[in-house]
């Protein structure tokens, strides 16, 4: 179970990262614990869905997943540093509406890939799933816990801050892919 648990700090660091620039934006506790539940619930059920849809799926997601989320990160990250060039300084669309949803998901597609492989190794799923959601959700919390400190010590420009974080971890995701 160690390994597993391991294994899901490791699916779970683009978490960590995605909560930081989150909480760099200086949402509310109220709507990060929002921002928590939603990333756990992703990061509990793909490893399930990924078991239930074998290795077929796998493959498909495995090619599509990475530029999928890399796309969305770039999106995000380029409209918040277009919206910090021409001097609009909220953030609410990062905070607000249920853009955190299809983030989370598109974090999670490596769960669902590991899930195809707890299922070939006969692991018990659901403990393997609520050990991987586990540790997301501690990246996630720290994460947002990481960008909440530095927005305090950069309060001046920190769209533009965040924009280039997020425009950074799309680039990551497409070079490393």
């Amino acid at each position: 179970m160690l390994s597993v648990f391991l294994f899901g700090i490791l699916t779970g660091l683009d978490n960590f990262q995605l909560s930081s620039a989150l909480g760099l934006s200086g949402i509310p506790w109220r709507r990060k614990w929002l921002v928590v539940s939603i990333f756990a619930f992703f990061e509990m059920v793909m490893p399930v869905v990924g078991v239930l849809l074998g290795n077929g799926m796998k493959l498909a997601v495995d090619k599509v997943a990475p530029w999928l989320a890399a796309s969305l990160l770039l999106v995000v990250g380029l409209s918040l540093l277009v919206r910090s060039l021409r001097n609009k300084r909220e953030m609410d669309f990062l905070s607000k509406g249920w853009l955190v949803v299809p983030l989370a998901f598109l974090m999670s597609l490596d769960n669902l890939a590991a899930g195809v492989g707890l299922g070939a190794n006969a692991a018990s799923v659901v403990m393997s799933a609520l050990a991987m959601g586990l540790s997301a959700v501690s990246l996630c919390i720290l994460g947002l816990f990481v960008g909440d400190k530095v927005r305090r010590f950069v309060p001046t420009r920190i769209e533009m801050v965040t924009g280039c974080w997020l425009i950074g971890l799309a680039i990551c995701k497409i070079v490393l892919e």
